[in-house]
């Protein structure tokens, strides 16, 4: 597959756009985020009840799939078929992320100090490539910090909702969150041998080095 001219593979585990299965791994990222955690402090939201999909020791958490706002079948059916092609990933990435925050924000929640949790399948090159390097001031401006800054005065300085978690594909096996209340990386997460033999957990590895000279803006 080849996304501005990066070439990689990507394994999705069985069922895995079925929403119990992904959800599943939101668990996986938010437990690398913020536990461990122990099945007692785990429960499924009620949606009869108003509740968000997933609350940890108290805290809520809404868990969702970016995707386009016409075509979101379509849209995972493409990523699932390595079949997505853009001329800017970076600005259909923007627009499934916003897209994502508006569903959300439309829906009237039983709790309070609400958490979105948006995981984003699509690996964005030139916003992974700054975490690879040492030498950030070599590499090409993104629009990810304005997307993050945004989204805090949209939704959280409002009040909407207490943050909002970005989960992105890197390159290497690995998972990178963001939190947009603090603008900040918050974890990074390596896949060990026993995580990518066991085939439960999707992955990203780029062929070949990881080196500026692939990026296309």
């Amino acid at each position: 597959m080849r996304m501005n001219r990066v070439n990689f593979e990507y394994f999705f585990p069985k069922d895995f756009f079925k929403t119990e299965v992904h959800e599943r791994f939101q668990l996986f990222l938010l437990d690398s985020c913020f536990g461990p955690f122990n099945n007692q402090e785990i429960r499924w939201g009620n949606p009869n009840n108003r509740e968000p999909d997933l609350i940890i020791s108290g805290r809520p958490f809404e868990l969702t799939l970016a995707s386009t706002e016409e075509e979101p079948s379509t849209y995972i059916l493409d990523i699932k078929n390595h079949t997505l092609t853009s001329d800017n990933i970076e600005n259909l990435s923007i627009e499934c992320i916003k897209q994502a925050c508006i569903k959300k924000s439309n829906k009237n929640y039983s709790t309070a100090d609400n958490t979105v949790s948006i995981l984003l399948m699509i690996p964005v090159f030139v916003w992974c490539m700054p975490l690879y390097s040492n030498v950030s001031d070599l590499l090409p401006s993104t629009r990810f910090s304005e997307l993050i800054c945004n989204i805090k005065n949209t939704y959280i300085d409002s009040g909407k909702f207490k943050d909002v978690l970005i989960h992105m594909p890197g390159f290497a096996y690995d998972w990178f969150s963001f939190t947009c209340k603090e603008n900040r990386l918050l974890k990074k997460r390596c896949l060990n041998d026993k995580d990518i033999y066991g085939k439960e957990l999707p992955y990203v590895i780029k062929r070949g080095s990881i080196t500026t000279e692939e990026v296309m803006l």
